[in-house]
């Protein structure tokens, strides 16, 4: 049999909520936390920049540990995951693929 190769565009889209726990500050102020993500990352302006970072990185990513944020944790496992500096919930999700040209 021979390998069977095929292009897709796969579009997914995600409705998320997110969440910031007070941890997540590290005991600083929003705007001290922002100066330092500023000075250590990029450059950002408010907080919805950062809640729009943590949005696309639980879209792609799912829970885990992400540099700049902290912990990241799905909100249904808020009773079993008590340290977690943000939870999303994954309100909706639609995901659809199609063959493209080669």
């Amino acid at each position: 049999m021979e390998t069977i190769k095929r292009k897709l565009r796969v579009t997914i889209e995600k409705d998320i909520e997110i969440e910031i726990m007070p941890s997540m500050f590290i005991d600083m102020t929003e705007d001290e936390y922002l100066k330092e993500f500023s000075r250590s990352f990029w450059e950002v302006d408010s907080i919805d920049e950062l809640i729009k970072f943590a949005a696309n990185v639980a879209a792609v990513h799912g829970s885990g540990e992400e540099e700049g944020l902290g912990k990241l944790e799905a909100k249904h496992m808020k009773d079993f995951v008590k340290t977690a500096d943000i939870y999303f919930d994954e309100i909706s999700s639609d995901i659809e693929a199609e063959f493209i040209d080669s």
